[in-house]
């Protein structure tokens, strides 16, 4: 497999992470990947270092935990799947965190959840982000 970029960051704050990177390795590119642990960018200086953050947070409500099909509720870390009473918690936090972090020209790329685009579209265009490309 040959990746675009000669190395990336990926941090993850999952129980998945021994699992993601198990399959770097069975990939063999377990070498330009960096894994760090860390509660969304708080490991991560307040400056532009990232060309691009991709984040598929939980953004699922908690009000609707029995609505999920019983192998994604019973298989998926709770904290993988649910994004507090909105579902809206993790992008409360990470869109101002990232303004600071993305180069200019930076992308932001998420996973949203069913109905959440204009609510997570809002967040952004209210703090605007480098390349303010958020359609």
């Amino acid at each position: 497999m040959r990746l675009p970029f000669p190395w990336a960051g990926l941090w993850i704050f999952c129980p998945g992470a021994p699992h993601c990177a198990r399959e770097c390795k069975r990939h063999g590119v377990e070498g330009r990947i960096i894994f760090v642990q860390s509660n969304l960018l708080d490991s991560f200086p307040e400056k532009a270092c990232f060309d691009f953050i991709l984040c598929n947070p939980p953004y699922v409500a908690l009000d609707e935990c029995d609505t999920l099909p019983t192998e994604v509720r019973d298989y998926e870390p709770h904290e993988a799947l649910f994004g507090g009473t909105s579902g809206m918690d993790v992008y409360v936090r990470l869109i101002p965190e990232v303004l600071s972090r993305l180069v200019p020209g930076g992308w932001l790329l998420l996973e949203l959840g069913a109905g959440q685009a204009q609510q997570v579209s809002k967040l952004a265009r209210a703090r605007p982000l480098p390349a303010d490309d958020t359609e």
